[in-house]
């Protein structure tokens, strides 16, 4: 998964629907509201642990593109 955060970095895609459903994209950006998007364990914690770390990556780094 760090390799596909890697290509929507420098793809710089903001859409992480192929490989997240927009539910839980969601919920990973509602999360990172609260934590902030430096660092993945306080989001993974706001979510109960109920979502793996690649997909937050994967979340995050769309997130922050778009918001660059």
């Amino acid at each position: 998964m760090e390799s596909l955060a890697e290509y929507i970095v420098l793809e710089r895609v903001v859409d992480p629907e192929p490989w997240l459903s927009p539910a839980t994209f969601a919920r990973i950006r509602a999360a990172a509201e609260t934590a902030g998007l430096d660092r993945l364990e306080p989001i993974h914690d706001a979510l109960s642990r109920e979502i793996d770390f690649g997909s937050i990556r994967i979340a995050v780094a769309c997130l922050r593109n778009s918001t660059d």
